[in-house]
């Protein structure tokens, strides 16, 4: 088995300007991943994919005289599946056996963050973010039953998918307490909900 995964940049571009205590910050990068892979076995199979990804994004922060920090950002980020997801070659374990799905594609998400933060001299800080990302073709791997002529009966089988759509949101509260200059204590508690 031999697998191979390379990203060339092709651009990569940032703006940033600031209008008073706001700073606004525009970002591009364009690049080229490429999968490739082959494996010997029960059958002789290779994959050999490339896509070109742009990956937009916006950052905005504000800062306030009395120590508030504010900050909104968004990405749009393309994961491509795994050359292993990619190939048709089955994988036989002792009961069952798993392969690849040559027809998936690339998971496009949307990353939203927000982020506020409070400092006080002489205490710490406190701050929240909150953070959403939604996803389009989500992978995951399914499970079923098929009749298989290398067990001469029916086993159970794996197979990546594109699933649909997959939500996850969330978000963490967290307390910063300086007692020194060399001791910080810091809590914090998160929650998150996933849908798929």
């Amino acid at each position: 088995t031999e697998v191979t995964s390379s990203w060339k940049y092709l651009a990569f571009a940032t703006l940033q300007r600031r209008f008073g205590d706001l700073t606004v910050k525009l970002g591009l990068q364009a690049g080229r991943k490429h999968k490739e892979g082959s494996w010997d076995g029960h059958t002789i199979t290779s994959v050999d994919r490339g896509w070109t990804i742009p990956i937009p994004s916006v950052h905005l922060s504000y800062r306030t005289k009395d120590m508030h920090n504010f900050s909104l950002s968004w990405t749009r980020r393309i994961e491509v599946p795994s050359a292993s997801d990619l190939t048709s070659f089955i994988n036989y374990g002792t009961e069952s056996y798993s392969t690849g799905n040559p027809s998936l594609k690339p998971t496009v998400s949307h990353n939203i963050e927000g982020r506020w933060d409070k400092y006080f001299d002489g205490f710490g800080s406190v701050g929240t973010e909150l953070f959403w990302r939604a996803e389009q073709n989500a992978v995951s791997s399914m499970g079923d039953v098929a009749y298989c002529d290398i067990f001469d009966r029916e086993v159970s089988f794996t197979m990546p998918y594109n699933i649909g759509d997959a939500d996850l949101a969330g978000g963490t509260l967290n307390v910063t307490y300086r007692a020194t200059a060399f001791f910080n204590l810091r809590l914090s508690a998160s929650a998150y909900n996933y849908h798929y």
